[in-house]
């Protein structure tokens, strides 16, 4: 980006961090991903992500943060794009509110004795997978962030 150009727009990134803990159901190493906003001239700025969990749902959340690379927790970060100034925070904040967040895909299950993957039903109940079922992947913050998030803010020509 030219130097005058940081005097109307923000850089904005994707940025994964290493999870804590895996979930055991999940065949592929999984990060917590977000779009991070550099919004200050030493790097920091603010996250804005979905935070929960899968068996009880997501919300979007937005916060402050020093940049990601500082955090023992960082592993990766990939350049979007830019938001003008003028477009932050109102814009991104707008389409993103206006995204569903993951919803609760996890219950538990009495009979297996353990929280696993449901199939809503149509009065608001739910029924579980059989053995050997095929399942869909979990929607999760990921999926949030790249299948939802990006496109979104491109697409309302937030994000350039």
């Amino acid at each position: 980006m030219a130097p005058q150009s940081s005097h109307y727009y923000y850089e904005v990134y994707k940025v994964k961090y290493k999870l804590a803990l895996q979930d055991p159901e999940e065949t592929e190493t999984r990060h917590h991903t977000v779009l991070f906003i550099a919004t200050d001239a030493n790097g920091d700025g603010c996250i804005h992500e979905v935070v929960g969990d899968i068996v009880t749902g997501m919300a979007y959340q937005t916060r402050r943060d020093s940049q990601p690379e500082s955090s023992p927790s960082f592993h990766d970060k990939e350049f979007l794009g830019l938001v003008a100034k003028t477009r932050y925070p109102g814009e991104v904040n707008r389409v993103c509110m206006a995204l569903p967040p993951p919803h609760a895909q996890k219950r538990f299950n009495p009979t297996a004795a353990r929280y696993e993957a449901f199939k809503p039903g149509y009065d608001g109940g739910v029924s579980f997978y059989a053995r050997g079922e095929g399942r869909p992947k979990y929607f999760k913050c990921t999926e949030w962030v790249e299948n939802r998030a990006i496109p979104a803010l491109f697409e309302a020509g937030v994000l350039e």
